[in-house]
């Protein structure tokens, strides 16, 4: 276990104590947002999911992610039901 890169090594009184070290430190909203333009910024490529999930409280993610996917489905409808609008236009 002391080799884990997910755990953190502390000593409390002579007894080794392991505590969770997530990936990235997201506190809130907006650290998540500084996060993605960062590694947008220095161009490091995308962040796992997975890496963000585990960083942040499930009730902050269920919160952040739960509106945004309503929104990524909405536009990803509005988007299917425009192209099917523009074929109908395009066969007249």
């Amino acid at each position: 276990m002391p080799k884990n890169p997910k755990l953190e090594t502390s000593f409390d009184e002579n007894v080794k104590k392991y505590t969770y070290k997530p990936y990235y430190t997201i506190k809130n909203r907006k650290d998540l947002i500084n996060l993605i333009k960062d590694h947008q910024t220095k161009g490091l490529g995308g962040i796992l999911m997975d890496d963000v999930q585990e960083s942040m409280t499930t009730e902050d993610f269920d919160r952040i992610f739960k509106v945004n996917l309503f929104i990524q489905i909405h536009q990803k409808l509005l988007n299917q039901n425009f192209r099917i609008l523009n074929r109908k236009i395009m066969k007249k």
